[in-house]
């Protein structure tokens, strides 16, 4: 099956000069043709043997090395986790939460990962505030990144921990230079974390301030800890010597941690949510993840013809933008822990419902407001007789913002590795905000996540009824992590996840799009100017439409006349989140990859 046949699905969509360059590009090929884009940019990265896409050079070389070695993708995959954990510690590592899509390729089959972060037993959401969640030893969650970058290892890797681990002891030991991107977002919204949280200042500003652009980092007592688990099994972080560290100094400074809370942890495998884009299946990890909310923008916008709108113009961006506000309410009502909420995700993502959803576009005008979430199973049992809610009027946008007025932002990061034998790994790690609750856990090195601040402890602003996500003892939180995959003839074709909050799933959607409909590569899908409806964070409740500068200077009055409620660029590129990319060719294997280029991404190859 040809490029042009996958991305015309129900009827011709591919214009006449396309369908031409198409045809003159021999079978062999044509899954990796793509249109020129009209910009300068950097080259996508194309590979036979194995492909890394992170958001960091040195992590993507990381996982280079271990294939290089003779480690597969998951070896890889884990040994950049790793890796990141020492050059971008401030979006991801041990102390997180971590979800990833597995295709194993001996087998054929495919699975979802979820090592979400836990709400401590001692939890009650009486005792909390908005502002406590947000920041400190109460806002951090019990981790799960650790248990699961040990799961992949147990169950898919063909190396030990000790051996994949090198390069990050590397740079957690000698150091790492750091970015002008990670100088920049560390010290904006992290620049009172080490006054205000000693212990963190002592291993991330051991001069009394962060680093800066080209200065050197370092963190040897993680290294400590990551050798220790090497040597003595990644349960110790659990049960062992390194747990009764972190739960005591917790407990010193006001923290709600117990052993047992450790003790008890597991990571949950599960099958990943599955839908259709015409001949694609695109797969997602289930709740707690996100990935639900990228899938149903996907299948609400299936049925519009994409390519005739063309690319980025007023009634493209318009129809996204009505179909991602659909999708959050959604992800805001049925994305949750599923002990907890039991999602209709199947109803969520089937045709009957995504026909329903469509009706409530207006082509000629926008929803106001916050846009009320659907009812799956009343209208797939009757979709003629559904009755579609009406916006709920949108109050003031909250500030996001920590308790002492500082201010909040999602810190994630995304790994994507596809190896010589047909292995797919796409993974995603947090802390929640910038280095996470802001502070290491005694001598350990190990950061706390703020995995906390991403419950509610008050009604769902988007509907104004008692909230899903309300923080209860042992839930796993509403996560915005969203790994994916899309194949094509029942092979991997497309691995993609992003990162950056609540901005995470429109920016896959659009990159998703970008590829399929539009015919980019993976890198130039990523550079194309992108939108994003509503705030980083969730419970802020805002109801502006972001666009990049490329779009706002285009479009953006003709948005305003349709009733977007546009906000004003104040001299800041607005975060319409980070994506990595990478397409395989089913009928050979081979590669190409994207990073993104709105932060530090690579892209490494052989």
């Amino acid at each position: 099956m040809s490029t042009r046949s996958i991305r015309s699905r129900r009827r011709v969509r591919t214009s006449t000069a396309l369908f031409l360059v198409l045809a003159a590009v021999s079978a062999s090929h044509a899954w990796l043709s793509f249109t020129s884009k009209p910009w300068l940019g950097k080259e996508a990265v194309y590979a036979a043997n194995g492909i890394v896409s992170t958001m960091h050079p040195m992590a993507s070389e990381a996982g280079l090395e271990i294939l290089r070695q003779g480690g597969n993708a998951f070896d890889a995959g884990i040994a950049a986790a790793l890796a990141l954990s020492a050059v971008e510690p401030w979006m991801g590592g041990p102390g997180g939460s971590a979800y990833c899509l597995v295709y194993d390729a001996e087998s054929g089959e495919m699975w979802a990962m979820d090592a979400s972060s836990l709400a401590p037993a001692a939890a009650r959401p009486e005792d909390f505030t908005r502002e406590a969640l947000s920041e400190g030893h109460r806002a951090m969650g019990i981790p799960g990144a650790m248990a699961g970058y040990a799961a992949v290892l147990e169950r898919f890797g063909s190396m030990s921990f000790g051996e994949v681990v090198q390069p990050a002891l590397h740079y957690l030991e000698e150091g790492s230079v750091l970015t002008q991107f990670g100088a920049t977002i560390t010290g904006w919204l992290c620049g009172h974390c080490p006054e205000a949280f000693p212990n963190f200042g002592r291993v991330f500003a051991p001069n009394g301030k962060l680093p800066g652009t080209g200065d050197i980092m370092k963190n040897p007592e993680l290294a400590r800890t990551y050798r220790r688990l090497a040597a003595d099994g990644g349960d110790d972080f659990y049960r062992g010597a390194v747990a009764s560290e972190m739960v005591a100094y917790m407990r010193e400074n006001g923290g709600i941690w117990s052993k047992s809370d450790l003790a008890d942890y597991e990571v949950k495998w599960r099958r990943p949510l599955q839908a259709t884009y015409g001949e694609l299946e695109i797969y997602g990890v289930p709740p707690s993840a996100s990935s639900l909310t990228w899938m149903q923008i996907l299948t609400i916008l299936e049925e519009y013809d994409l390519q005739a709108m063309g690319h980025n113009s007023t009634a493209y961006v318009h129809h996204f933008l009505e179909a991602q506000k659909l999708a959050h309410a959604d992800g805001y009502q049925y994305v949750a822990d599923p002990d907890f909420v039991p999602s209709p995700t199947d109803l969520l993502l089937s045709e009957v419902y995504a026909s329903v959803q469509r009706r409530r576009i207006d082509a000629g005008r926008a929803a106001t407001g916050r846009v009320r979430y659907g009812s799956p199973t009343s209208w797939t049992r009757d979709p003629d007789g559904a009755e579609l809610p009406a916006p709920v009027p949108a109050g003031p946008a909250a500030e996001p913002r920590t308790g002492s007025g500082e201010p909040l932002e999602g810190s994630t990061s995304h790994i994507i590795v596809a190896d010589a034998a047909g292995n797919c790994f796409t993974f995603t790690h947090s802390l929640g905000n910038i280095y996470g609750g802001h502070d290491v856990l005694g001598t350990t090195g190990v950061l706390g996540s703020n995995i906390m601040d991403w419950f509610d402890v008050e009604p769902n602003v988007w509907s104004g009824e008692a909230s899903s996500l309300i923080l209860a003892p042992g839930k796993r939180n509403r996560f915005t992590l969203s790994p994916g995959i899309i194949t094509a003839e029942g092979k991997p074709y497309i691995l993609i996840g992003g990162s950056a909050a609540e901005t995470t799933m429109p920016g896959i959607a659009q990159v998703s799009l970008n590829m399929v409909e539009f015919g980019l590569d993976p890198q130039a899908a990523i550079e194309s100017p992108r939108v994003v409806y509503g705030d980083v964070l969730h419970w802020t409740g805002g109801t502006d439409v972001h666009l990049e500068p490329e779009v706002a200077a285009t479009i953006g009055d003709s948005l305003r006349a349709l009733g977007h409620e546009v906000a004003p660029n104040e001299g800041r590129r607005p975060i319409t989140g980070h994506v990595n990319a990478v397409m395989i060719d089913p009928t050979t294997g081979h590669m190409v990859g994207g990073a993104e280029v709105r932060a530090d991404g690579h892209v490494a190859g052989y």
